[in-house]
């Protein structure tokens, strides 16, 4: 094993985790992490700190998103996303909480926002992580990381919500 494979191989997971959930399907991601080595490979030798590897890689896989965003000028579809039910215990989800409804919420996100919740909670980067691999401000990731959660906390409140009765009651009935 060469010493690009060493630093890279260990981040396939990661890479492909967050590039399913940008791409929304199985063979997308798999071209997008394709790419995404096929271009670290070539520049390899720009990587100055073997510690920065995984931002590199996920700045790379971002480019690759955005690049393909801009040529298909439209919003990724989840749609061929399964809906896999959380492997762990069900209990440590909040109730109501199912992977449809995780899916739902995703789509409903621009990708602007979409990317940096993805990245911060599905592939574990920091915020100044994220920062770096779109070159945009910290305060941009933090406020669009806000209104990503946001977003996805109403939407699962207009998908959760029980339908209730007029409740009538009070002191005078009303």
């Amino acid at each position: 094993m060469d010493k690009f494979e060493e630093l890279t191989v260990p981040h396939l997971g990661t890479l492909y985790r967050q590039a399913y959930y940008l791409a929304g399907n199985r063979d997308d991601a798999e071209d997008m992490v394709q790419d995404t080595y096929v271009k670290a490979r070539r520049s390899f030798h720009t990587l100055k700190d073997s510690a920065k590897c995984k931002p590199w890689l996920n700045s790379i896989l971002y480019r690759i998103f955005i690049d393909e965003y801009r040529r298909k000028k439209h919003y990724v579809e989840l749609t061929d996303v399964p809906a896999q039910e959380p492997e762990d215990d069900d209990s440590r989800w909040p109730e109501g909480v199912t992977a449809e409804g995780i899916k739902t919420a995703l789509e409903s996100l621009d990708p602007k926002y979409r990317l940096p919740l993805v990245a911060h909670y599905l592939s574990g980067q920091s915020y100044q992580e994220i920062a770096d691999t779109m070159e945009i401000p910290l305060g941009t990731v933090m406020s669009r990381i806000h209104r990503a959660k946001r977003t996805v906390k109403k939407e699962f409140a207009r998908h959760s919500r029980p339908s209730l009765g007029v409740i009538h009651g009070g002191r005078h009935g009303m």
